[in-house]
């Protein structure tokens, strides 16, 4: 029982904290909504701080780090890079609110969300080793001339980004829901296509 009204403790706050931001989250519509008193809510969390630090220990715990595991697996370069796009979409299709989470904790909370990875640092991915795999085949002649670092952060921004930027398009552009979702299956594709083009040299 303890845990279930934990779980839905979490769960609802995430809402709040997605639809409200952190400081527009107020503790007792947490607790009205999840069907328990304030007072449980300090008694599982103690603060909303402390609520909301829960959420993001989960986040990196379930997502984040598991998308390392994308990076990490071995194989030819086009493989990984399409198991690197795949997952990350995969990841944020249903976990939409990642981005928020990271954005905050980066402009109020910058040096303990950084410390948050450090302990963490023996589970993130070998970006050095795929990145001396990128230099390969630029070394090699069958990559254009770029620098891999830029490389991998333009992986990184085509396949996030559309995600930071959801709600504009989804207002501007009109896009339902089901639409979004539909664009970025075919996103995945999209950009394995354009990576290709833009770095195979012909």
């Amino acid at each position: 029982m303890k845990e279930n009204k934990e779980q839905i403790i979490l769960e609802v706050a995430r809402k709040q904290f997605v639809k409200n931001g952190y400081a527009g989250t107020r503790t007792e519509e947490i607790a009205r909504e999840a069907g328990v008193t304030k007072a449980m809510v300090h008694y599982y969390f103690r603060t909303k701080e402390k609520l909301f630090d829960e959420i993001v220990r989960q986040i990196f715990s379930k997502s984040l780090f598991n998308l390392g595991k994308a990076i990490d697996t071995d194989g030819e370069i086009w493989a990984r890079i399409e198991r690197i796009v795949e997952a990350y979409i995969d990841t944020l299709l249903k976990e939409p609110d990642i981005p928020f989470f990271i954005m905050y904790e980066l402009s109020q909370k910058r040096d303990s969300f950084l410390a948050e990875i450090e302990k963490h640092r023996s589970e993130l991915p070998r970006v050095a080793y795929f990145l001396s795999q990128i230099q390969e085949e630029i070394d090699q002649g069958r990559w254009q001339p770029m620098p891999p670092v830029q490389i991998l952060l333009t992986i990184m921004s085509m396949t996030v980004f559309p995600f930071i930027a959801k709600p504009v398009f989804n207002t501007v552009l009109e896009f339902p829901e089901a639409v979004f979702e539909q664009l970025m299956q075919e996103r995945k594709q999209f950009i394995v296509d354009f990576l290709r083009k833009a770095l195979i040299k012909a």
